[in-house]
């Protein structure tokens, strides 16, 4: 039989870290976006004041099936107001999904989602961000408990390199121009001193080398457009509390190139079961020339294929560089679950509008050539 509670307080989260870690990595969409302690971190340091924070566990006797993490916003819109539950998700948590022990999800979610609509009865809808295309929760959309309805839609791609065979057999498929600029790259980075990767994982990959590869993150781009971790006193506490959470669970990578003496590129990773996410990188724009962020990926690719000890490397997010390395590419969704009753119906054909409005190729210009005519009327 399975039974439910609700958690809403720091003490009784702890108590479940290792049980929900553990669901985590046996789910069919494992992530580590959806464990403790990435969900935990967001907890404590990604919600604004006005929001507030619930956790639904499921329970059959002493094994947790099912984790359903929600953040409850207070949300209005033309003069319509509700509440939203929603997962976790920002720009440093990228998807947001509900866990089920694999083989028990269609048995299990519909005791989460119920839970969760007693705690918030008068909730507009429940709202997942970037779910994996093998997430549970979109084949379950025929099978919702009565009362809900599932309305989902296309929110983008992410890449990931499969890591099979030889390197040198990968390597050869690369384009012939991306090659060059990878032998020029090493040809110049040869030239200085004391050039070399550093690969930091299991009781080496300490928190400490936070601030190392922060600092480096800040060296690029990233400083200027205003979006390096270092910037961010929010941030450096968000990253501090994760870094700390994922080394524990003995999950969190670190990886750096270092040349003249210096820290020249870096990598955070968190090494899942057989897949290594490469979730933020960062390098040092004075040595730009000698492409140091390509030559450091370019070794950890070449290091994984040589250990096989994992089956990809996850980039997560979908960005033009990420072709020059011949990666794959996954489909992530927005999924909203809607109660029955005035305002939720009126929410959902809302969004069904919405996503008519980016589909459709005469909506999609007839929305442009309005923005463009009400720009130009303001600026007359």
């Amino acid at each position: 039989m399975i039974c439910t509670d609700i958690i809403d307080n720091f003490g009784k989260l702890t108590c479940l870290s290792n049980l929900w870690n553990s669901l985590a990595l046996q789910a069919t969409h494992s992530s580590p976006f959806l464990s403790y302690a990435w969900v935990s971190s967001y907890f404590e340091h990604s919600l604004s004041s006005c929001e507030q924070w619930f956790v639904v566990a499921a329970f059959e006797g002493e094994e947790l099936v099912g984790i359903l993490p929600l953040i409850a916003c207070p949300y209005s819109f033309v003069g319509f107001s509700g509440i939203i539950l929603r997962c976790p998700h920002d720009d440093h948590t990228f998807c947001g999904d509900l866990l089920a022990a694999p083989g028990k999800e269609l048995k299990v979610i519909p005791y989460l989602l119920v839970a969760a609509a007693q705690y918030y009865p008068r909730f507009l809808y429940i709202q997942f961000n970037h779910v994996s295309e093998c997430s549970p929760i979109l084949q379950y959309q025929d099978a919702l408990p009565r009362g809900l309805s599932f309305l989902s839609s296309p929110s983008g791609y992410g890449s990931f390199l499969p890591i099979h065979g030889h390197f040198d057999s990968y390597y050869k498929n690369l384009s012939g121009n991306f090659r060059r600029n990878l032998r020029k790259a090493r040809n110049k980075l040869e030239k200085l001193s004391g050039v070399k990767p550093i690969f930091l994982a299991g009781p080496d990959a300490a928190m400490d080398s936070f601030v190392r590869f922060a600092t480096v993150e800040a060296q690029s781009w990233k400083r200027d457009a205003g979006t390096a971790i270092l910037l961010s006193t929010k941030l450096m506490a968000f990253y501090g509390c994760l870094t700390k959470r994922l080394s524990e669970a003995d999950w969190l990578e670190w990886h750096f190139l270092e040349a003249d003496g210096n820290t020249i590129a870096g990598h955070m990773a968190i090494r899942f079961n057989r897949t290594l996410v490469l979730w933020k990188i960062g390098y040092d724009a004075e040595y730009s020339k000698c492409a140091p962020g390509n030559i450091l990926l370019e070794e950890l690719i070449k290091k994984e294929y040589a250990s096989d000890e994992i089956d990809m490397i996850d980039f997560v997010t979908d960005m033009p560089w990420h072709a020059n390395w011949m990666v794959s590419k996954r489909s992530y969704y927005k999924v909203r679950i809607f109660q029955r009753g005035i305002k939720p119906n009126i929410y959902r054909l809302m969004d069904k509008v919405r996503y008519l409005l980016k589909t459709l190729p005469l909506a999609r210009r007839s929305v442009e050539y309005y923005r463009d005519l009400m720009a130009k009327y303001k600026n007359a």
